[in-house]
């Protein structure tokens, strides 16, 4: 199955497991105050991280047959917060847009 979130109030860091399924998390209308960190670990399944564009993303993975793709902007001021993401990718994958 699968799984939607958006998140419209302060974000302050997150950990996502999918296991033979989805998961679209929504930031682009979240409050990102500090920099935060998102653990994402998936089996056979799928992450979408949709991120602001006033924030910089930075990807750390360890992956099995799978792995991680960083599509977001990054047009970010140097002065912006950091989302970091730590990812454990075994046959499956995270989308960053």
């Amino acid at each position: 199955s699968s799984q939607n979130v958006r998140v419209d109030d302060e974000f302050n860091g997150i950990n996502l497991t999918s296991v033979f399924g989805g998961i679209k998390y929504d930031l682009r209308d979240a409050k990102i105050k500090k920099d935060t960190l998102i653990k994402a670990c998936l089996v056979f399944g799928g992450i979408d991280i949709l991120v602001p564009e006033n924030v910089k993303v930075k990807v750390k993975s360890s992956s099995i047959f799978g792995g991680v793709d960083n599509k977001s902007k990054n047009s970010a001021k140097d002065d912006s917060y950091t989302i970091y993401i730590d990812a454990t990718c075994v046959f499956g994958g995270v989308d960053i847009k």
